[in-house]
């Protein structure tokens, strides 16, 4: 049987490089390509600094409604958590009730890759029904965040 070389750390909080090329400040989001992780100091340009993996943060918020439990996902270009998956990047999932009108959610970071919904066995007879059955696979994938949307 195979073996790891060695235990490293538990990996709560990572060295991370920064080569963003700007500093990043404390409590900074930092958006990788499949998560996000949290500045737990400042990182000057270049240099190495710590990263949070896992945690219950305050986000920004999208304004709209997200359940307790919702996976939430990080919208880049403005900057806060919403339900949308399409073209965004898995957060975690939201750890209360979240009126439309608040701009604010405490986040469950999410340390694993995040599941879609179960896709049902295709019972198609046709061609047409594989296609739909395959569109709907496609679509789940998508609305996951696990394909990205283009």
């Amino acid at each position: 049987m195979a073996k790891v070389n060695s235990y490293v750390k538990i990996g709560r909080n990572l060295d991370y490089t920064n080569s963003s090329g700007s500093d990043i400040a404390y409590m900074d989001i930092i958006p990788l390509s499949n998560r996000v992780v949290i500045a737990g100091e400042d990182i000057k340009d270049t240099a190495l600094g710590t990263v949070i993996t896992e945690g219950v943060f305050d986000f920004p918020a999208n304004t709209e409604t997200i359940s307790f439990g919702d996976p939430v996902f990080w919208d880049t270009g403005n900057s806060y958590v919403t339900k949308t998956a399409t073209d965004n990047i898995p957060v975690g999932y939201a750890t209360h009730d979240k009126a439309d009108i608040a701009t604010e959610l405490n986040v469950k970071l999410e340390s694993k890759t995040l599941q879609m919904p179960v896709q049902a066995n295709s019972a198609a007879g046709d061609i047409a029904g594989m296609v739909s059955d395959f569109n709907n696979l496609l679509a789940k994938l998508k609305d996951s965040g696990l394909m990205a949307n283009a």
